[in-house]
């Protein structure tokens, strides 16, 4: 009988030994799971507010460009502002039915503006030169580009299966950008 109990307490305690290695393996695991889950949730938390700070100081411009934007496009609606660069401010705003979009410096002076157009507004010696060149290719947009330094300036984006390409010409159909 002590034999009988001998042997259930040994495997017992070999049962026991085996399985706290295990528990311990376990718990182990779960502590680094844990130790994960909460720094990913401070990294998310930290991302958030970064992102909402950043959208709500951001659109707000100095009121200089504020008023050259109002002496320039009187008429505009439904006008968003957003940081261009680390002295651009861009508004993207509704005029006459079109979304156009202007950039101006901090200090007020009008950069460029932006407008999409039908393709069927496109200079002839614009789309002369695309159709020599790309004759393959579809034109799928076109922008208009106005600035005090490169003048006026057409954009235009192709497509051919899967590839697509952006060229810019002036208004003669020089290519300026492939």
């Amino acid at each position: 009988m002590l034999f009988i109990i001998s042997k259930i307490i040994f495997t017992f305690s070999r049962f026991v030994s085996k399985n706290s290695i295990f528990l311990q393996n376990r718990f182990a695991t779960l502590a680094i799971i844990n130790f994960k889950l909460i720094a990913m949730k401070k990294l998310l938390m930290i991302m958030s507010i970064v992102f909402i700070c950043s959208c709500a100081f951001a659109g707000t411009p100095p009121d200089k460009v504020k008023k050259a934007f109002a002496e320039k496009f009187p008429t505009a609606t439904k006008v968003s502002w957003g940081v261009e660069g680390p002295k651009e401010w861009e508004a993207e705003f509704t005029l006459e039915g079109n979304k156009i979009s202007a950039n101006f410096s901090e200090d007020g002076t009008w950069l460029e503006t932006e407008r999409e157009i039908k393709v069927t507004n496109l200079p002839k010696a614009v789309l002369a030169s695309v159709k020599s060149k790309y004759s393959d290719w579809k034109i799928v947009e076109a922008d208009k580009t106005e600035s005090l330094k490169h003048g006026t300036i057409y954009e235009v984006d192709l497509k051919k299966g899967m590839k697509s390409k952006s060229l810019a010409f002036k208004e003669n159909g020089m290519s300026i950008k492939e």
